[in-house]
């Protein structure tokens, strides 16, 4: 009996052995899961760290542009206001001035065309002569730079004459200037003008009054006395 119960015993202790060493496997390949799965939700945890970092870069940089585009637009306005004041004031100065052109009033013995006056001689000086005595009235030979212009003077005369106008090139042979400095532009020359007649310095212009049309220019030389035309 001693020795069968001895038996049992140990029987029971192999069984019991079998037993724990199973339990211990099922624990090795439940650790061994565990970790597989920590070790899954770590990498997650770490992708989702990194994820927020990104996400918060990009918000600070998103920050960042957004209050620089606010002070561009801020600027961009500013700059807008101003430029609108400056308008508005340059509107309200050309208005101030066309009040003031429109109400100028010319002299006794000028005539008044858009935005100038005009006196027309009844004797005869040299171009230099003509020159001085338009000075000496306030204003200088006349300057015509439009048809509109021309056909004005044209209409001044009743009778075919000659008369100076401010346009010579006696600085550069060829090269016409307004008694300004302006360089000439549109012209009004007769046919076969300007062509220096005979050789002769013909460094001054002068206006033809024509019965139609609008009168045009001939060059002639400026020692000849004619009739001239001032502007102011």
């Amino acid at each position: 009996q001693k020795v069968e119960h001895l038996q049992e015993k140990y029987n029971f202790s192999i069984s019991e052995k079998d037993k724990i060493a199973g339990s211990n496997k099922n624990l090795t390949r439940e650790i061994i899961t565990l970790q597989e799965t920590y070790n899954l939700i770590k990498k997650a945890e770490n992708d989702l760290q990194a994820s927020y970092q990104l996400a918060l870069t990009q918000k600070h940089e998103t920050e960042n542009l957004l209050k620089n585009v606010t002070a561009e637009r801020n600027q961009l306005k500013t700059k807008a206001d101003n430029l609108s004041a400056e308008r508005d004031q340059l509107l309200q100065t050309i208005n101030q001035l066309n009040a003031t052109i429109q109400e100028k009033k010319c002299s006794v013995g000028w005539r008044k065309f858009q935005y100038s006056c005009y006196f027309t001689s009844t004797t005869k000086k040299s171009w230099s002569q003509a020159r001085s005595d338009c000075q000496t009235r306030g204003g200088d030979l006349a300057i015509i730079t439009s048809q509109d212009e021309m056909e004005f003077i044209n209409g001044l005369y009743s009778s075919e004459i000659e008369a100076w106008i401010g346009l010579t090139d006696g600085g550069v042979e060829g090269q016409w200037k307004w008694v300004d400095g302006t360089p000439l532009n549109q012209t009004f020359w007769a046919k076969g003008q300007p062509n220096s007649h005979q050789g002769t310095d013909q460094d001054c212009v002068e206006f033809w009054h024509r019965a139609k049309g609008h009168g045009d220019w001939n060059d002639e030389r400026c020692s000849i006395e004619q009739y001239w035309i001032c502007e102011k």
